[in-house]
């Protein structure tokens, strides 16, 4: 079947082919967290907002042009940013979870699964929100395999305080950073460890990260082994 027919055969019922309706925009996570902190809740109630009225925030209305943001762009900046903020650590305003073995960021995959985006689409919100400056992304880490390919681990990403300072939280945000760093502190102490263990991330986490993939890797390779009678 041509190109041709293929695209006389796809049927919009509303809205465009992406799925996206502006009329009826899909403003929620497909599998939204029971135990997000209330504060996180409300500031992602706060930017909903954006879908209706963009200019609240002119750097993500225009990140790509002048002219204003698609609204099915607009849809996908909403979704991806509340997936943010299911694993937004707030005393660090990064994405990932503090642990006894240092901070563990996450994958995009593991944000994207959260929305009801596919995942070029949900990439294309988080480079929106980066041209914005509403997310920071650091260097991703990478090793270097004994056969020279590399294993990539994921970037660690990290929300912008003048985002909240956008929506109104400013003040708030302060004090929700002091006390998530209380609840840190007495996490640290059950765990026996220390804070700064649990907020560190660097080669040393993606060097043990990448020996567990190693030993698992060759593990596997020992069973796929054909056996000899």
């Amino acid at each position: 079947m041509s190109f041709e027919n293929l695209l006389l055969k796809r049927v919009n019922r509303g809205g465009n082919f992406c799925g996206h309706n502006p009329l009826k925009p899909v403003l929620n996570l497909a599998l939204p967290s029971d135990n997000r902190p209330s504060f996180l809740y409300e500031v992602g109630q706060a930017f909903r907002r954006y879908f209706n009225s963009p200019d609240i925030f002119p750097t993500l209305n225009h990140a790509a042009s002048n002219r204003q943001q698609r609204s099915e762009r607009r849809e996908a900046v909403i979704q991806t940013l509340q997936a943010i903020l299911e694993f937004l650590d707030i005393a660090s305003l990064r994405v990932g979870i503090p642990s006894a073995k240092g901070f563990q960021p996450l994958k995009l995959a593991v944000l994207q699964a959260r929305t009801f985006l596919h995942p070029r689409r949900f990439e294309r919100a988080v480079q929106s929100l980066r041209q914005a400056g509403i997310i920071d992304i650091s260097e991703q880490y990478r090793m270097r395999t004994v056969n020279g390919t590399y294993v990539f681990f994921p970037a660690v990403r990290r929300l912008n305080r003048a985002f909240f300072a956008a929506l109104g939280f400013g003040a708030r945000l302060e004090q929700e950073r002091l006390a998530a760093s209380k609840r840190l502190k007495k996490k640290a102490l059950r765990e026996q460890t220390s804070l700064t263990k649990m907020m560190e991330y660097g080669l040393t986490q993606a060097a043990e990260a990448y020996k567990k993939w190693r030993e698992k890797r060759r593990e596997k390779m020992r069973q796929e082994q054909p056996k000899h009678s």
